[in-house]
Formats: C-alpha cells, structure tokens, sequence
C-alpha cells in the first residue's frame, strides 16, 4: 500500500507547474520540495513528504474533481510568527508560530546551511516544555538576566522574542488515498495547496 500511496503521491506533484521549492526527489518538471519532519518526542522515525504549491482556481478544481477524494475540515487558521529583534531564529532556519493558541517550532537537523541538500530536515516540536528547552538557549542573550520562563508567553512578557508576521488563511482539509491535502486561502492573496505523506 505503501508504494502505491507514494506513486499517488509524485503524480499530484505536477499537477501544478508553479511549485514554490525543488527537489531532485520528484519529476524535475514539478520543482517541488521533500522534506523530512521529526517530531518530539520520537517514539519512532516516520518520513513525512511534503510538497507545495502556489495554488489558483485551475489548480484548485483539478484538485476537487479527484475520485475518492473525501473532505475532511474547514478550519480558520491565524499564523503568528516570532523571533529575536535581530532575527536570529531565522537567520538559522529556525522558524517559531503560534497557530491560533498552540506553540509550534521547526529546527533544522543539519546547521550547515551553505549546502545544497535535495532534503530538508526539521525537527518539530509543539509540546510548549520542550519548546521552551530548546528555545531557552538561543535566547540566553536576549532574556532579562534571571528570568524564570514557565510558558512561551513568557517570552513575549519579557521582549526576548516578538512578533514580525501574521498571517490569517481559511484551510480545506481532504484525504485522498491516504495523502493529505491542506488547501489554505490568505488574507494577501497568496494561496497555496500541501500535500503531505506520511511513510513509516
């Protein structure tokens, strides 16, 4: 089953020709990105595939108009992003949220960014005491000497860290033969389709 979800899955991956990021992995022709999330705690390593596109109403209806596609959700979504007032989360492809009321971080597993890699991989955390572990210290130099940080909302109390996007979409959720389908319309008009797999 597994290698018939991922032929599915390469095949939606030229279903636009505008993906936003390439990968050796997929057909040159879609520039799509693969990347590897990890999250913690580990209880086992599962590779999620990911790809993104750029979507538009073409894209959309092409999308729709699969067979067995089954909706999942509609949900609102609001994206706030976080870093340092110097940026340094992201100037290390650190990259901090909080998705409505939940904390969510992505660390990148290999820190030499100067090498070009056909996979990206991250480590996603969302369990707020673990974020605040591996946050704490990156943020030694930014936090009030002696501050005591229980919850992520603490840092934003202190300046340690600070708002610099946000973000509102409205996300339609599908499954199509075990392949997730994420298609989220923007406040700004930049809409984009994921597709995620899943592989043990």
């Amino acid at each position: 089953a597994a290698p018939q979800r991922l032929d599915c899955f390469l095949m939606l991956s030229v279903v636009s020709s505008r993906c936003i990021e390439r990968s050796c992995f997929t057909p040159p022709s879609s520039r799509c990105s693969l990347r590897r999330f990890h999250s913690v705690p580990i209880h086992r390593s599962q590779l999620e595939l990911e790809i993104r596109f750029k979507s538009d109403p073409k894209v959309a209806e092409k999308i729709k108009s699969l067979p067995n596609l089954t909706p999942l959700s509609i949900t609102e979504l609001n994206d706030c992003y976080y870093d340092t007032p110097t940026y340094a989360l992201t100037r290390n492809d650190i990259w901090l949220r909080k998705r409505n009321t939940r904390w969510e971080g992505k660390f990148p597993v290999h820190q030499d960014r100067d090498r070009k890699r056909s996979v990206e991989e991250y480590k996603e955390i969302s369990r707020e005491a673990d974020l605040i572990n591996a946050l704490l210290p990156l943020l030694e130099e930014t936090l009030t000497y002696g501050k005591v940080i229980w919850k992520m909302d603490d840092f934003v109390i202190d300046g340690a860290i600070e708002e610099f996007a946000s973000i509102s979409s409205r996300r339609e959720k599908y499954d199509w033969n075990g392949i997730t389908i994420d298609m989220d319309t923007s406040n700004f008009g930049y809409d984009v389709t994921e597709l995620e797999l899943a592989v043990d």
